[in-house]
């Protein structure tokens, strides 16, 4: 299974850079989910930098939102 070992936001977009427990490296574009459920807290740019890796999966807001690290590792674009 598939996990992300670390996340960083990219400055100035509601992209993060996510290393995988397998070391590549892919970007995830969260812009189309901010209009959505729990999501749309992300849409405050200060949450959504304070992004933190917990139990291999990207969190937020003290570990009120999450998102499937599948989804991010299968969607996600390699760089």
């Amino acid at each position: 299974m598939i996990r992300v070992k670390t996340a960083q936001p990219i400055c100035g977009t509601y992209k993060l850079r996510i290393v995988f427990t397998d070391d590549s490296v892919k970007e995830y574009d969260f812009s189309h989910k901010l209009q959505s459920g729990v999501f749309c807290a992300l849409q405050d740019r200060a949450i959504f930098e304070s992004v933190t890796v917990q139990r291999g999966t990207v969190t937020w807001d003290n570990d009120r939102i999450d998102f499937d690290p599948e989804i991010l590792y299968a969607k996600g674009i390699a760089v």
